[in-house]
């Protein structure tokens, strides 16, 4: 290898040994250090802000939202029917299958954090019964503070035939082609 030649990684840099020339270079290193030097805190800074700002929380709304509670006043036990209630409130969230006709209007506030789960803030369930008319008998609201958690079981249910291995699977589809005659 040539003495007039510098390497550093797999990068060649050619440095004759001309006073000129090495001042030159000289000069780029400096102004590629100054350059660096004024970057640096602003790439801090940029991911310092992109950290904090992961971890605020956001809201989200879903479902029934309270601000229909403005148009609660003008539903009336006994008055009001079906389509007035679904013009003032927007169409249920569900409704029952069986028994008294029941519309739900579910609403959730959760607040989501980039890296944790979402978490409930806010449920807000309110409950409209009505008549075979299609009038309204009764008006139920629930909150939060009557929801129950349900604990999930990790029982599984055993389901009865055979067992196969993926080789008897594959080997048990052999011949079994009928071309689509």
């Amino acid at each position: 290898m040539p003495l007039n030649m510098l390497w550093v990684g797999a990068y060649n840099i050619n440095i004759l040994y001309n006073p000129v020339k090495n001042k030159k270079i000289l000069m780029i290193i400096k102004k590629i250090a100054q350059i660096s030097t004024r970057i640096l805190p602003v790439m801090l800074v940029f991911l310092v802000v992109l950290i904090t700002t992961s971890c605020v929380k956001t809201p989200e709304n879903s479902g029934y939202v309270k601000g229909g509670a403005v148009n609660m006043d003008r539903i009336k036990i006994g008055v009001t029917d079906k389509n007035d209630v679904q013009y003032l409130l927007g169409s249920p969230s569900s409704t029952s299958t069986f028994g008294e006709d029941t519309w739900y209007y579910i609403g959730l506030k959760m607040e989501n954090s980039a890296y944790l789960k979402s978490e409930v803030v806010d449920q807000d369930i309110l409950i409209v019964k009505f008549n075979e008319n299609g009038i309204v008998t009764d008006i139920i609201r629930k909150g939060g503070e009557d929801r129950r958690n349900i604990a999930i079981s990790e029982d599984e249910t055993p389901t009865e035939g055979n067992r196969m291995t993926v080789m008897e699977q594959l080997l048990g589809n052999l011949g079994r082609y009928n071309g689509g005659n």
